[in-house]
């Protein structure tokens, strides 16, 4: 909030009035952001699970279980959260 602060020009209005969109502002890109990293990790969870079916099933797909690992080892969040048995 500091450096809205620095840019505040009381000309163009109230402190006040300058604050609240400065903060509505920063928590809509928060939502945005949080969504956009949501939808992402839906999207690679939906591909793993494709992959992972398709590895089960070799004669089905040209895929590899490399290809299954290298997708898992492109997304260490997936290795800690969804595979570890803690």
């Amino acid at each position: 909030m500091w450096n809205a602060y620095k840019q505040y020009d009381p000309d163009k209005g109230l402190m006040a009035t300058y604050f609240n969109f400065m903060i509505r502002n920063r928590l809509i890109d928060l939502l945005r952001k949080e969504n956009r990293e949501k939808e992402n990790l839906q999207a690679v969870l939906a591909q793993l699970n494709t992959e992972s079916r398709k590895a089960l099933h070799p004669m089905e797909t040209s895929h590899s279980l490399t290809e299954l690992s290298e997708l898992l080892l492109d997304n260490p969040t997936l290795m800690s959260n969804n595979l570890n048995p803690d």
